[in-house]
């Protein structure tokens, strides 16, 4: 097949695998098209882990989607996750699909998948490009 002049425009080569996920496109958005907006990625995740375990906060709406993994039924979800929130590091427990708006300015974290019966999805998208 030839080269296309849209080509440039389709990433093929995201996707990062490890023990504990399955997922990627953290970057490469960046990576590939820099005078993007947002940012953003997502996983598969099929063990406990701690993903973020320090407290921060962003001046981007922040958004995290937690979805089971069978693609039948997004809500069948059998894992727990456990995100912080505030200064007071409040936390919250993720045990159902969910989804999580985080306001610019707000702390947040640690985030931590801390049981899992069954593989879950997470998504995550900012509305800026970290900082």
């Amino acid at each position: 097949m030839s080269e296309s002049k849209y080509d440039k425009y389709f990433i093929t080569n995201h996707v990062r695998s490890g023990p504990k996920r399955k997922g990627g496109a953290f970057g490469a958005l960046r990576a590939a098209f820099p005078n993007v907006k947002f940012t953003g990625g997502f996983g598969f995740y099929s063990e406990p882990f701690i993903m973020i375990d320090k407290t921060h906060v962003h001046k981007y709406d922040d958004y995290l989607f937690f979805f089971g993994s069978n693609p039948d039924d997004i809500s069948d979800f059998d894992a727990e996750w456990e995100l912080c929130m505030g200064e007071e590091e409040e936390v919250h427990k993720i045990n159902k699909t969910t989804l999580v708006y985080i306001p610019p300015g707000i702390i947040h974290c640690p985030l931590r998948l801390v049981k899992v019966n069954k593989p879950v999805f997470l998504m995550h998208i900012m509305d800026g490009i970290g900082e």
